[in-house]
């Protein structure tokens, strides 16, 4: 789903994006597009895979999804400079989450951030942030930059999900996904105890989903954007 689209960056025209700075550590995932449960797919299409259909494409890992290292840094700001437009691919893996293997933080793992944010300041083009994960993250500092035009949060998108975010981005489809799940600040993990399973709020629980939380979430369950403008229009209804 796209969660942001400053500009109505979103979709990009192949005719004026000739060429794209494909970045981060999950751009050229194959595996961990399944998720958790899956069979065995004959094939794979990554999301650089799915990008480079439409345009010519230079790719940089910049990091990997939870090591420290910042030595990719400068050649992800390299290819961001030289290109018409950049996207960003990061987020989680089932190797950081999933059954039996509980995050005890909400914040990017590793370095992802300090690259998202450093690369979109390097970037002389829009920037689109790809996300993907099982849970939430926060992205407060991404989505309160100005130089990140786009955010979208994939999921785990299968086998073919490459092709999917591709189509998402230029515009063979409009995205009508909306986020399933409520997206607190880092700083929740403190204020309630991973053992607390109460839903409503208390004096050692600000209360947990759409529900019940009494924070201000950095993105609301049921968030997601589209390409098309709706207008909606309420009418009361006397008879059957």
């Amino acid at each position: 789903m796209v969660l942001e689209n400053l500009r109505n960056t979103l979709p990009l025209k192949v005719s004026s994006t000739d060429s794209v700075a494909v970045i981060g550590p999950n751009a050229q995932a194959t595996n961990v597009m399944l998720g958790n449960y899956y069979g065995s797919p004959c094939s794979f299409v990554s999301p650089l895979n799915g990008i480079s259909q439409f345009v010519k494409t230079t790719y940089e890992q910049g990091a990997t999804i939870s090591g420290n290292s910042t030595d990719g840094f400068g050649a992800a700001c390299q290819v961001a400079k030289s290109a018409k437009a950049t996207i960003i691919i990061g987020g989680l893996t089932t190797d950081i989450e999933g059954e039996a293997n509980d995050r005890n933080t909400i914040s990017w793992p590793g370095v992802q951030s300090q690259l998202i944010n450093y690369t979109a300041s390097c970037s002389s083009g829009p920037v689109i942030l790809v996300v993907f994960g099982g849970g939430p993250i926060d992205m407060t500092n991404e989505r309160d930059n100005p130089a990140i035009s786009s955010i979208l949060f994939v999921g785990y998108p299968g086998q073919s999900g490459g092709q999917a975010i591709a189509n998402v981005i230029f515009g063979q489809v409009s995205p009508a996904g909306r986020l399933k799940h409520t997206v607190y600040p880092a700083n929740y993990i403190s204020q309630v105890s991973m053992a607390n399973m109460g839903m409503r709020p208390s004096s050692n629980n600000p209360g947990r989903t759409y529900r019940f939380y009494t924070g201000t979430p950095v993105y609301q369950f049921g968030d997601g954007l589209s390409y098309t403008t709706f207008s909606y229009v309420y009418t009361n209804v006397t008879s059957v």
